[in-house]
This record gives C-alpha cells, structure tokens and sequence, in this order.
C-alpha cells in the first residue's frame, strides 16, 4: 500500500514512540492476537462534524487498512458536559452524538474491527482502568497541562483520565479480549492539541507497568479565514466548511477565503502567490492525492502562472471530489442497525 501523502507533506509532522509500535506490528501472533492497536475520538460538540474533524479519520482509516488493526473510537460526550456544558441526555443530546457517530462510520471503517463506545454508556467498563489512572496523576500536574484553576470543577481534573484509559487494552476486556500476558501497543492519530492528554498518559505508564501509547501528530487546517485561526464549529466566523455543506457552499465559502496573492493581477505575475499563508493551496496540500497536480499547482500559484480564483476552484473541486462524494454516498447508508452494531460490545479481534 502507498504511503500516505499525509506523511509526505508533513500534515503528520511529529510522532512518539511511531517507530516501537511498527516493530510490535511486525511482531504477530497467530490469527486473532494483535500486538498494537488503534485509537482516536471526537467530543461531540455539534451536529455536524466540519472538515478539519477529517484529518484524523482520514489518517486512521489509511493505518487500519494498511496495517490491518483493530480500532476503538472514544466518544467524549462526559468532557463536552465539563468544558462546555454541552449536555450529554436527552433527545437532542442523543440526535446529535447519534449524527457523529453516523459520520464517523461513514469514513469506511472496517465494522468487523471497529468498536465506539460514548464515555457515559462505556464507563464502566474502562473504570478499573481510570482508577489507577486518576492515582497515578497528581492534581498540579492536570492542572499545570490544561490550564486549570481552583474554581474548575472536579470533573475537569479527573476527565485526563478517562481519555488516558483507552490507551491501554486493559480498557477492552471484551472487545480486544485483553490479557496481561500479552499487551498490546497503543497507536494514536491525533491532531497536535490532544497530545498534552497523551503526555500525562505516557508518563504514568511506566509507574502501571504498561506499554505507553505510540501517537502520530497532525497538523490543523486552518480555517477559510487564515492560518492564524483554528477552524472550530464554535467559530463560525473564521470559516468553516462542514461535512452536510452542498458542493455549491464548498464553492462559495473557499471563494471566500484567505488568498496569498498578490494585489494587482500584474503582481501576481510578477511575484506568485505566498503558498505559506494561502488557504486553499493548503487544502490542496491536505486533501488532493495527486501528487503531479499538487506539485504543478505549487510550481505555476507559486511563480504567479496560475491565479488565487484558479487555486480556490482547484480546491473546491478536490474537497468535493475526494472528501464529500464517497463519504456522502456511504453517510446515506447508515442506519441505526449499524450504530448498534458498531457500539455494541463484542470481541472485534474475531
């Protein structure tokens, strides 16, 4: 399997421990054991997930493929209850996790080998891990990371700990049919914000005699406003292009965004485009997989033979092309069935 221009233009750009976990890969045990696994999540903010929640699905989905492994999905409706008050029951709490999850499983993974699990229906389950979790990390340490106060709430300084849980299989006595005498690695693809969570987490490790996690960094894509501001469904201002948007809003919106061109057309000529700073070429850099056209695109926008409305097409076209439409065609085909299936409890080393 080719690898992944994720890695190529350094959209992953920084790992811990990635080169461990591909030795305990290589390390099989017979069919139904495993040595390392995957895992990554997503707090369930809004009803819709925008495209920078992509990446990290994207790149997932590439490593189960390629490496053939299982996955657990955490769903951190508890954390968004905490940090946000976003609520957690109720009908339209229950709509809106039910729509992520819908999403989720419309990247394509594999539903033999894939469990997600909402923290508050999964909780205990993972307890007797979080317990010596919570022992292992001291109140200043949480506190220091995150940026927490003595007037947070509680829960704030305990949830680290239910994030951390996951890395371990211990975690998954029933779905990765965990034993102690065979422990299997942790790997993590994740945006670069969650890695302080993921610090505390390989810091405890060794006091647990357990393997600490392996995680893959990605980059943000910015948001249609520029590369200063996160894309957040929380701010809409900045620009955001959601998953639900028609191929006309994809359109319209990276019209809108911000440009590393030049001035006048005739400067634009003269000096190219600043590719740095330039939104939709760094869409491009993120989403299109030929690799002759994103180095064409970057030789003709950056020497000034293509212009910013040129660039900002490209880009809409791609998204559309090799985001929305194959995960739109398999986000009409999920059903219900299929988020009790693929929350359901069972071994998926089967």
């Amino acid at each position: 399997m080719p690898i992944h221009h994720f890695f190529t233009r350094g959209v992953v750009f920084s790992h811990r421990d990635f080169v461990k976990s591909l030795d305990d890969v290589e390390r099989h045990f017979e069919p139904g054991h495993y040595t390392a696994y995957l895992y990554t999540g997503r707090g369930p903010s809004s009803g819709s997930m925008h495209i920078g929640h992509v990446i990290p699905f994207l790149l997932t989905k590439y490593l189960q493929d390629a490496l053939g492994l299982p996955l657990v999905i955490q769903i951190t409706d508890d954390e968004k209850f905490l940090f946000r008050d976003v609520p957690f029951e109720g009908q339209k709490a229950e709509e809106v996790i039910s729509n992520n999850i819908k999403d989720i499983i419309a990247f394509g993974f594999n539903p033999r080998t894939t469990f997600i699990f909402r923290n508050t229906d999964y909780m205990g389950e993972m307890y007797k891990t979080i317990l010596p979790l919570q022992r292992c990390m001291t109140g200043s340490s949480v506190k220091n990371t995150f940026g927490l106060t003595d007037s947070d709430n509680i829960g704030k300084f305990a949830f680290p700990a239910t994030q951390a849980a996951p890395c371990f299989s211990s975690a998954f006595a029933r779905v990765l049919n965990h034993s102690k005498e065979r422990p299997m690695r942790c790997i993590i693809p994740c945006a670069i914000d969650q890695d302080p969570f993921f610090v505390l987490t390989r810091s405890a490790a060794p006091r647990m005699k357990r393997l600490p996690p392996a995680l893959l960094h990605t980059k943000f894509l910015p948001a249609l406003k520029g590369l200063t501001h996160k894309m957040s469904s929380s701010a809409e201002q900045n620009g955001v292009i959601t998953l639900h948007d028609t191929d006309r809003q994809v359109q319209k919106k990276l019209r809108k965004a911000f440009s590393g061109g030049s001035g006048t057309l005739e400067e634009m000529r003269t000096s190219g485009a600043n590719l740095d700073v330039d939104v939709a070429f760094q869409f491009l850099r993120f989403f299109c997989p030929d690799e002759a056209l994103f180095a064409h695109v970057a030789q003709a926008y950056g020497t000034g033979g293509m212009n910013s409305g040129e660039v900002k097409d490209l880009a809409a076209e791609t998204v559309i092309k090799y985001v929305m439409t194959e995960w739109r065609a398999r986000r009409e085909k999920v059903t219900d069935e299929d988020v009790e299936h693929f929350t359901s409890i069972r071994n998926i080393l089967i």
